[in-house]
């Protein structure tokens, strides 16, 4: 199975029902529309194979940061997509992981609706999960002496912050 990533805060997605009474079941709260800023009417994803594993999406994604974090994120069948008439292309990613760039994705001509479609299926259809700041270290660490992550192209302040010289 080929899976889809997008990258989210889980508090957005997540919410105690005590809190948000007015919010219908099945409903979304309006924040998890920050996790799914578009450019261009698109929005970025990155496929996740036998070969390009969450963790390296994850750690060539955390590689862009200033800092290692808990790493939230969703993943959704590429199928499940597809069929809902969504449309995936191909495009070049801008992580210090060459690899992974070459499994970047664009959702593309994305309206309003088609953006509340892609959330509802999300919620409804994906898993969402979260990866420890540990975790996050480790394998930004791994990529980084595996060479896999392109060091020159990971910030000073992170690489210091790993302890990597």
């Amino acid at each position: 199975m080929t899976s889809i990533l997008r990258g989210i805060k889980l508090n957005r997605w997540i919410l105690d029902p005590e809190e948000t009474p007015w919010l219908k079941e099945g409903d979304l709260p309006s924040e998890v529309f920050k996790d799914l800023g578009t450019t261009n009417s698109c929005i970025s994803v990155y496929e996740i194979t036998d070969d390009i594993s969450i963790q390296y999406t994850v750690a060539a994604l955390a590689a862009t940061k200033d800092f290692a974090s808990n790493y939230d994120y969703y993943f959704i069948d590429k199928n499940i997509l597809l069929s809902a008439d969504l449309k995936l292309k191909p495009s070049l990613g801008e992580t210090p992981d060459d690899t992974v760039n070459k499994r970047h994705f664009d959702i593309y001509e994305l309206s309003a609706a088609s953006l509340l479609q892609l959330a509802e299926l999300l919620s409804s259809k994906g898993t969402k999960a979260r990866v420890s700041e540990k975790m996050v270290k480790s394998y930004l660490t791994d990529g980084i002496n595996s060479r896999r992550i392109d060091r020159s192209r990971v910030k000073d302040s992170l690489l210091q912050k790993l302890g990597i010289r």
